[in-house]
């Protein structure tokens, strides 16, 4: 992990971009302590700080000889100070890695949209850093950016990339390419998720730091997916990182620590399908992958299609999170693998799969109890290397516990298996509103009061119902959800029809929410799927049960439906007769009416 530092002229303008005219003197922190920096990446777990020596406003945080806008022109340290200089000697002096942000856009300097002009200014201003600073500068190998300012990698990411396909600040690059990389591709270029600890990117007084959890769910989707991090704390107007945001730290460093300082696996016993050179050569035994640093590997025998790892913790354990390397010097490998567990009825069930590992990869999945576990590679580019392998419990991260129609959640970009009882393709599961205050847990009902209103309804029961079904691409008759070959004509491929989402019972009243692929299409202009993230698309979005449930209600019966279409299936729901929902019943009506 990197320490991002965005300081600037910003920092005393209130602003993000700045336009580049500002008053040089407005520059003016009275306390700046460069040391205060390095010591805060360093006993929070980074390795590195970057500093923006220029943003886009072109004040530069050095004195540069090919401009006037920077620290000499303003009275910070009487016009001779140099950030840049401080904040390599308080890195050195800490034994920590330095990196400078130089902004390719120059808002100030007026040979900016002449190409050759600014091409050589630029240039001039980057040899300026790099022999000025050189022997404090840490060289950095190729890394690519990860496509969002979210901090949040690929669920698949290879460090493989072919640099042919993208140009350096086109707009019309392929961010999901960026993101996920490519297992075919000739170059090496690890990705950069980068985020900041605030909105903001500079430091403004009006906002707050992320909250430690939420920076522990950015660590697991960025370093926990193969990508390095640059979280961003930018350092306030005196010239310190508030301390508002190092308390925010220490509580993330906590986390962390409190997480990851116990292996489980430390003291297992292991075993392996194969072992290349024999079990009993230790060069490459299953042992390696408990010992830290890459450059000890389990490796199987060559030319084998069963890649498994026995691990036997020694007792009864629970746990929730996975943690894998590979040696990546021998390059990124497996492109699939999966965790099973022994459970107490004798039976292996799958825990997680995941695709991609490279440097490192942190899978959070529900808590279980088991002594017995196998790793298991599915798919890999060459012979699998595992150089590290972590069981941990993370008691602070809570999961859905919600199957879909496959009984398969997601988190972290990985399948989550859970074992369901299934009663005719339904699954009643018990969740919160999506779209209401109510939070349910387990059996218990909850009153749900609507703030200012004076209105109260007891949510009994949600029940979480998926009812998938196919239809042929060309006999259009309707087949099970699992079925890709249709049944009558035998040879034609099945698509994928409707599913009818969810129920919703009070102490009053019921209403169903039901949705078919078409009708979302024809009415939102998008899939079923899309349809159902309710953050972005859904009418209800945003509204209270019982806003939901107020006004007059409508019930539809669903029989023999025309096109071929979900035949003999009948469904009688109560929808509430809103506006929204006015055009869905009447086309609903007409297309499927008997």
């Amino acid at each position: 992990m990197a320490l991002f530092l965005h300081f600037g002229m910003n920092t005393f303008t209130d602003a993000e971009w700045g336009s580049g005219d500002a008053d040089p003197t407005t520059f003016s922190p009275t306390k700046l302590n460069a040391s205060q920096w390095v010591r805060v990446a360093k006993e929070n777990g980074f390795s590195r700080v970057i500093l923006t020596a220029k943003h886009h406003d072109g004040f530069c945080l050095w004195p540069s000889e090919y401009t006037n806008y920077s620290v000499r022109s303003s009275n910070w340290r009487n016009g001779k100070g140099d950030v840049v200089a401080e904040l390599a000697a308080a890195a050195r002096d800490a034994g920590v890695g330095l990196g400078i942000y130089l902004s390719p856009w120059d808002r100030h300097d007026p040979s900016f949209g002449d190409t050759l002009r600014y091409n050589e200014f630029y240039l001039a201003q980057m040899t300026e850093l790099l022999t000025r600073y050189v022997c404090l500068l840490q060289a950095c190998p190729d890394i690519r950016w990860v496509g969002n300012e979210n901090g949040v990698g690929g669920s698949t990411c290879w460090s493989l990339y072919n640099r042919t396909v993208t140009q350096i600040g086109n707009p019309d690059n392929d961010l999901e390419y960026e993101k996920h990389g490519d297992p075919d591709g000739p170059d090496w270029v690890p990705p950069v998720c980068d985020v900041s600890i605030r909105p903001g990117w500079f430091w403004h007084a009006s906002e707050s730091p992320k909250s430690a959890r939420s920076l522990l769910d950015i660590y697991y989707k960025s370093v926990g997916r193969n990508c390095q991090l640059f979280l961003n704390v930018p350092p306030n107007s005196s010239g310190l990182i508030s301390a508002e945001d190092i308390q925010v730290l220490q509580e993330f460093t906590e986390l962390r620590n409190s997480i990851f300082s116990h292996n489980f696996a430390v003291s297992a016993s292991l075993n392996a399908s194969s072992t290349r050179g024999g079990f009993q050569d230790s060069h490459f035994s299953p042992y390696n992958v408990l010992e830290e640093g890459m450059h000890t590997y389990w490796a199987p025998e060559e030319n084998q299609s069963t890649w498994i790892l026995y691990i036997n913790l020694q007792q009864l354990v629970s746990f929730n999170v996975l943690q894998l390397q590979e040696p990546i010097h021998m390059g990124q490998r497996v492109i699939e693998f999966h965790l099973e567990a022994l459970c107490q009825d004798g039976v292996w069930k799958r825990v997680i799969n995941g695709t991609t590992i490279g440097y490192q990869r942190l899978l959070l999945f529900p808590k279980l109890k088991s002594q017995y576990l196998k790793l298991v590679v599915d798919k890999s580019r060459a012979d699998p290397l595992i150089s590290y392998l972590g069981i941990y419990m993370d008691p602070f991260t809570s999961l859905s516990d919600i199957p879909d129609e496959k009984s398969v959640a997601y988190f972290n970009g990985s399948q989550v298996l859970h074992s369901t009882t299934n009663n005719n393709s339904r699954s009643a599961a018990i969740k919160s509103l999506p779209w209401g205050r109510a939070e349910l847990r387990g059996e218990a009902k909850k009153e749900v009061m609507e703030e200012g209103r004076g209105i109260s309804c007891t949510v009994l029961a949600i029940d979480h119902t998926n009812m998938y079904y196919r239809a042929c691409a060309v006999c259009e008759k309707t087949i099970p959800t699992d079925t890709f070959l249709c049944k009558f004509c035998h040879n034609a491929p099945s698509k994928r029809l409707f599913r009818i989402l969810m129920s919703v019972a009070t102490d009053t009243k019921v209403a169903t929410v039901i949705c078919f692929d078409r009708v979302a299409k024809l009415l939102f202009g998008c899939s079923a799927d899309d349809f159902f993230d309710f953050s972005k698309l859904h009418p209800f979005s945003g509204i209270t049960v019982n806003e939901i449930l107020e006004g007059e209600m409508f019930t539809m019966t669903f029989s023999k439906p025309v096109n071929g279409n979900a035949q003999n299936i009948r469904v009688a729901s109560v929808v509430p007769l809103s506006s929204v929902f006015r055009p869905l019943i009447e086309v609903l009506r007409e297309r499927y009416a008997s």
